[in-house]
């Protein structure tokens, strides 16, 4: 389905940001934000975050592993 919506030109362009956090676990965070909108309904937004630096990403694998356990 989704492969449907890139062919059909429905989805427009990403928007990309940075976002700042500041979990209680793991301190400040920071990610990259991409939004793409889908272009005949700006209501439906798939967003994407991803770690800004290495440091993020260790923060990140910390919380995913304290929350298998």
């Amino acid at each position: 389905m989704g492969s449907w919506f890139w062919a059909s030109s429905d989805v427009a362009g990403p928007e990309r940001r940075l976002k700042r956090f500041r979990h209680p676990g793991v301190g400040p965070l920071t990610l990259h934000s991409t939004s793409l909108l889908m272009a005949d309904d700006p209501m439906i937004r798939i967003v994407i975050l991803y770690p800004a630096a290495a440091s993020d990403a260790a923060k990140l694998e910390r919380l995913a592993r304290s929350r298998r356990t």
